[in-house]
């Protein structure tokens, strides 16, 4: 008769190397550097990168640097990425109230002509490592649940999962990225020393479920969104491929997706489910509260 020892759990200490190890070999993959940024001209530097990404069209800044001074200064987290002495990536979040351990990471953005680097990731690892080093256990922030990418990246690719939605979050906003559609937001939730993140950080994410998980929300044969009756432990709620151009040039379209995932994921929330995966050619896994009764 054989028995099997459990392997033994990681200690904080060893977890916080891994991150930073994970973070280093990132950064280097993606040819930058990331650091802390404080001083007036890196925070200048920082906003002005903020502006080009996302364009407001009132031409006030993104991100003030009256903000991320202010931020600074209370010691927050707000990093760069640079490559030789251009800053490419940036990055800021604050601390939430103490007992809650949270980082709450509020934007973080990639030159356009770098987005093929991975800068990101690496971006996020640091972030992580960073938190992780000052015993933060959770990173949370928001995104817009129609951006595909933002989702692949968030869910999939980062490890993160997700069971609150906000309805238009920050009222509608007037940017080349948001073009003036209402800001609903998913609140990702980050579990910087879980086994998901851990093998995401490495290049290793758990696989999405098989094929054959039905769908709540999907697109019909026009690319409108056409709700569905299902229910099982886990289902798929789709989300247009590219909703930035739709809203150029569909916008009646991206209004119904707008609504369409508001309420599929609103209600499947409500009945106690989160999104735990993102399949890229359909959508959000969501683990339903079915799957714990």
């Amino acid at each position: 008769m054989t028995s099997t020892v459990p392997a033994p759990t990681a200690t904080r200490e060893q977890v916080q190397r891994g991150a930073w190890r994970a973070a280093e070999a990132a950064a280097r993959r993606s040819g930058v550097v990331i650091r802390r940024l404080r001083t007036s001209a890196e925070l200048q530097e920082c906003v002005d990168l903020f502006d080009t990404i996302w364009r407001p069209h009132d031409g006030s800044s993104i991100m003030p640097i009256e903000i991320l001074r202010a931020l600074s200064s209370a010691e927050s987290y707000i990093a760069g990425a640079y490559d030789g002495e251009r800053l490419v990536g940036g990055c800021a979040g604050f601390w939430c109230p103490p007992p809650t351990r949270t980082l709450y990471s509020h934007i973080a953005g990639v030159a356009a002509d770098a987005r093929a680097r991975h800068l990101g990731f690496a971006l996020k690892l640091h972030q992580r490592a960073w938190a992780l080093s000052n015993d933060i256990d959770t990173i949370c922030w928001t995104f817009d649940p129609l951006v595909r990418r933002n989702a692949h990246f968030n869910v999939g690719k980062l490890g993160g999962s997700a069971r609150t939605y906000y309805v238009n979050h920050y009222g509608v906003m007037f940017d080349d990225i948001n073009g003036g559609d209402d800001s609903d937001r998913l609140l990702l939730e980050w579990d910087l020393a879980g086994p998901r993140a851990a093998a995401c950080a490495v290049g290793a994410p758990p696989a999405t479920p098989s094929p054959g998980v039905p769908s709540v929300l999907r697109a019909d044969a026009d690319g409108r969104p056409v709700a569905v009756d299902a229910s099982a432990p886990e289902v798929v709620v789709a989300v247009p491929a590219d909703i930035e151009t739709m809203r150029q040039r569909q916008p009646e379209v991206a209004a119904a997706w707008r609504l369409a995932v508001r309420e599929a994921l609103s209600r499947l929330f409500t009945e106690g489910g989160q999104v735990s995966a993102f399949d890229r050619d359909t959508g959000y896994i969501v683990t339903t509260g079915e799957a714990t009764t």
